[in-house]
């Protein structure tokens, strides 16, 4: 299976791992956009923090959007490679 580290766009598959969604929109070295299963992508983040009202408003918009229309975001940017944890292992408010 090839896998892929995420260059932008850690909330937005933490919040599609956390929705039981499978599969996010990502362009792959800037170029194809592509839906990638979740359990392909790496984070170089362990965690995503929520200690601060930007960190939480951004998380909170990219969660809502994710809940009702998930196509509508933006794809997340990605290179393939595995450097990073997998999105399941994020920690959220840490």
């Amino acid at each position: 299976m090839d896998t892929f580290t995420i260059d932008d766009g850690v909330r937005r598959a933490k919040s599609a791992q956390m929705h039981g969604l499978s599969e996010i929109w990502a362009r792959i070295d800037g170029g194809v956009e592509t839906k990638l299963r979740i359990d392909q992508l790496r984070s170089p983040k362990r965690s995503i923090p929520l200690t601060i009202r930007r960190d939480i408003d951004a998380w909170d918009t990219i969660n809502d959007a994710m809940r009702t229309d998930p196509d509508l975001l933006p794809p997340i940017d990605v290179r393939p490679g595995a450097v990073g944890i997998p999105i399941a292992a994020i920690r959220v408010g840490s």
